[in-house]
């Protein structure tokens, strides 16, 4: 079993903690055994989604900013962010069973 983190980076003075906590709630959903965390410490207008592995190597799912995606609000951009986390965890899981 990998210890991969999925990471919600949002600005806590932009108030963006419900969208990440909406986020949150619907990815736990489609990935219920993967841990989820909340962070706030994104710079001002951040909305970032990250995968982390198991080495603490980030890959940017989504983001507000750098990639001009703005927020999730589209099923188009819900399934990007959906179909990366199932290509991390197919990435790590290959991984694991080489090593």
């Amino acid at each position: 079993m990998s210890s991969s983190t999925l990471v919600i980076k949002y600005c806590l003075e932009c108030k963006f903690l419900p969208r990440a906590t909406k986020l949150q709630l619907v990815l736990q959903q489609n990935y219920p055994t993967l841990k989820i965390v909340l962070d706030n410490q994104g710079e001002p207008g951040d909305f970032d989604v990250f995968f982390q592995d198991e080495k603490g190597i980030l890959t940017t799912l989504h983001s507000k900013i750098e990639n001009q995606e703005g927020f999730v609000d589209t099923p188009g951009k819900l399934q990007k962010i959906l179909t990366g986390i199932k290509s991390q965890l197919k990435r790590v899981t290959t991984t694991d069973g080489q090593n």
